[in-house]
């Protein structure tokens, strides 16, 4: 840490004692939380810029360093992640017609072809608008939607709606979210993330070989300004491995050096995503190696960055493994694996380039700020090609076949993908506790956990 940064708590911060001796700071321009133990909170008497950095731990005894760490790297403290509060706060002062007019974050290469009708599978159709649901109801009848509850109450329609059976709906009938199919939104503080994560049947197809989304955007750009406005805006904090917490935007600024990573990594999807594994644990060692003091969200950028030139390529053939092994033995308790029993059979190569393809749309629309844990997010990627090469492997022997092609796993994708990716699941995939952190420690490039002051 820097000697010459003397901390200072942000006055506008709510602090709230809890019945343990505990305190919790809340910062109600980045929606953070960060919890204090009753042995730290005499922490917060010192932070009057009397002391330097390097003298808390002296002073405040073990872990005071870690909670600074955690305050700098959240904003907490006066001079740390300046810029990211600005951002937020002229977005939130704009409200959703700041949000909606935010510049568009998608992957070169993100394909759809827009002559797909969107199918009818059991994908999520909200939040829909009361005139939207009620419409559906006066057209299907108010058993075809199957409500299922969304995590946030702040959201338009606090319940998600898949529709029960297959159905036909003129274009005028169809809800907004039908109509930006297979396309996903997510609206965050700096841009409007767009990506396809997988859950039409035309996937492999499409991503190969449809219109490409940046060249023919005008079709898709009212309609994702419209969703924008509706949607609440992300922006909460991300638990890295180990513990410590950022800014979900510290993070998202950071994505297309992960996504250079799995693009450049050799292989199949799983050595893609062990590059990936290992993009996101280099991250996490930057957070607790970066010298506290202003400017900490430049030098975190600028820290990862040196830490991924210099570090060897992660990834290789026994973390391929390994990680493969991790999400099996995770996917094993999974209640979307039970159905998927068939023994594994290998992709062709157009399938395992689909695969590829999935992954990168995936990780670039995962929702970071909704999970809340990087672990969660990136367990959800380990079982979803977990999964997707069960229920492939299931189809091609049905059909006889010794290998599963982009059909089956189009197939596959249109079935599980949708179900994992439900907001409800964010619940389950926690409820798997230790399962998942090793997916990231365990067998890290390495084999050791990131570096620098943990909470």
């Amino acid at each position: 840490m820097s000697d010459t940064f003397r901390p200072v708590l942000r006055p506008e911060l709510i602090q709230a004692p809890q019945p343990d001796g505990s305190l919790t700071l809340c910062d109600p321009v980045t929606d953070c939380l960060l919890s204090l133990p009753a042995s730290q909170t005499g922490l917060l008497e010192l932070l009057e810029g009397e002391l330097t950095s390097s003298d808390v731990e002296r002073v405040a005894g073990p872990g005071a360093s870690a909670s600074l760490r955690a305050m700098a790297l959240l904003g907490l403290l006066l001079g740390t992640c300046e810029r990211e509060r600005r951002r937020l706060l002229e977005v939130a002062a704009g409200g959703p017609a700041a949000s909606a007019s935010l510049p568009f974050a998608l992957l070169q290469g993100t394909r759809v072809d827009p002559a797909r009708a969107p199918g009818a599978g059991a994908f999520p159709l909200g939040p829909l608008s009361p005139a939207e649901r009620a419409a559906l109801e006066a057209r299907l009848g108010s058993a075809a939607l199957v409500q299922v509850p969304l995590v946030d109450p702040r959201d338009l329609d606090v319940q998600g709606s898949y529709l029960a059976e297959p159905a036909q709906l003129e274009p005028a009938e169809e809800p907004l979210a039908w109509q930006l199919f297979p396309l996903s939104l997510l609206p965050t503080a700096n841009a409007l993330v767009v990506a396809d994560r997988g859950w039409s049947e035309h996937f492999p197809a499409d991503s190969a070989e449809g219109g490409d989304v940046v060249e023919e955007f005008d079709r898709w750009r009212p309609l994702l300004r419209a969703a924008a406005r509706r949607s609440r805006l992300r922006r909460g904090p991300v638990q890295l491995p180990g513990g410590l917490p950022v800014l979900s935007l510290s993070l998202r600024e950071t994505l297309p050096l992960l996504i250079q990573r799995v693009d450049s990594a050799p292989g199949d999807a799983w050595g893609a995503l062990a590059a990936a594994r290992g993009a996101l644990l280099a991250f996490a060692r930057a957070a607790g190696e970066v010298p506290l003091g202003p400017r900490l969200g430049a030098r975190l950028q600028a820290g990862y960055e040196a830490l991924l030139v210099e570090e060897a390529p992660p990834g290789g053939e026994g973390a391929r493994s390994a990680l493969r092994l991790a999400a099996e033995r995770v996917s094993s308790c999974e209640p979307l694996a039970l159905a998927c029993r068939s023994p594994r059979s290998s992709p062709t190569p157009a399938a395992s380039q689909a695969l590829r393809r999935l992954l990168r749309q995936r990780l670039h629309g995962a929702p970071y700020e909704e999970d809340g844990v990087l672990s969660v997010s990136f367990a959800r990627e380990a079982l979803a090609l977990a999964l997707l090469e069960r229920e492939a492997s299931r189809r091609a022997s049905a059909a006889g076949e010794a290998e599963f092609g982009p059909a089956h796993l189009g197939a596959a994708g249109a079935a599980l993908l949708p179900l994992l990716d439900a907001p409800a699941r964010s619940e389950a995939l926690r409820e798997l506790g230790a399962e998942l952190d090793p997916l990231l420690l365990d067998f890290a490039p390495g084999g050791s956990a990131p570096s620098g002051p943990l909470i």
